[in-house]
């Protein structure tokens, strides 16, 4: 890392920061190490012999937080994936990541760019910044889909869906409909995206922690959303479920596809299981600071953060 890029990250948590405590949203700190790991599918947690594993995200621990303190609450950290190398990902990184007590998805859409133009306009002052044009674009993930397949994800069959995804090499006919929605858009609609775009109204088996909703077309969708620029994922987005059973399901359906996977099995956090019912409503987001700083700067590496 050079001494520019030094600079850059000491400017912009400190622009972060003004920027929440601004809105009197209150910084948090969470433990690095607990219990439990992910359950999620496809993020695995580095285990540390005898004490536990290093988190992937706070958002168990922020949430439990949240169910006590009742108020916004943000918090900039460092968190550890197993095995994330390559140009977009590193095993540790910083991550920001905010629960904004009564805002709906659309308020915190509201908030991420407004937050995103201030960083741009304020490190545009002393760094060399790249243009981005706002406002952001909007669109669901049935759009894109009927757009680049004609195909609504939400209703699609699995043999269709099959068939649409068998030239990808890492999809075989035992891959799940999330695994070929997934795979489908990261290869052929992700690196299209340039413009800051949100993406909204996913499928519901993508739902991870993500509240239902019915869209206007009367469809059963998760309520969560992605932010994509220059076809990068740079947040990602909930209106936070609260229903501890639903909760506990999912645990449970992750664990079915760990295990298909051949990976371990992870307990349910019952700390976070138990906090639910007392969190209020809310909607929380989180972004990779090295990724902000690679799409701020233009860089391709984030190995250079």
């Amino acid at each position: 890392m050079n001494v520019t890029n030094i600079r850059l990250r000491s400017e912009l948590l400190k622009a972060i920061r003004a920027f929440f405590y601004s809105k009197s949203v209150t910084e948090v700190m969470t433990p690095a190490l607990r219990e439990h790991g992910s359950n999620e599918v496809y993020i695995d947690s580095i285990h540390i012999e005898g004490r536990g594993y290093l988190q992937t995200s706070p958002e168990h621990s922020m949430k439990c937080l949240l169910s006590k303190y009742q108020k916004s609450i943000f918090q900039i950290c460092s968190v550890f994936r197993a095995g994330e190398v390559g140009p977009l990902h590193k095993e540790e990184f910083q991550m920001l990541e905010w629960y904004r007590s009564l805002f709906g998805l659309s308020d915190l859409i509201e908030e991420l760019e407004e937050l995103i133009s201030v960083l741009v306009d304020e490190l545009s002052l002393d760094f060399d910044i790249i243009a981005i044009k706002f406002p952001f674009v909007k669109k669901s993930y049935k759009s894109f889909f009927l757009e680049n397949f004609s195909v609504n994800p939400h209703s699609v069959s699995m043999k269709r869906l099959r068939e649409m995804s068998k030239d990808i090499d890492f999809i075989d006919k035992y891959s799940s409909r999330s695994e070929c929605l997934d795979a489908l858009f990261a290869m052929n609609i992700q690196p299209k995206i340039i413009a800051p775009t949100f993406v909204i109204d996913f499928p519901v088996c993508q739902a991870a922690q993500a509240e239902f909703l019915t869209n206007s077309e009367g469809e059963k969708v998760a309520n969560r959303f992605e932010l994509y620029i220059r076809g990068v994922e740079l947040a990602n987005a909930y209106q936070e479920l609260r229903d501890p059973e639903e909760m506990k399901a999912r645990f449970e359906a992750n664990n079915a596809l760990r295990l298909l996977k051949g990976k371990p099995q992870m307990g349910h956090d019952m700390d976070l299981i138990e906090c639910l019912p007392s969190m209020p409503k809310c909607a929380g987001a989180s972004i990779g600071i090295e990724r902000l700083m690679m799409l701020l700067t233009g860089s391709c590496e984030i190995r250079n953060f």
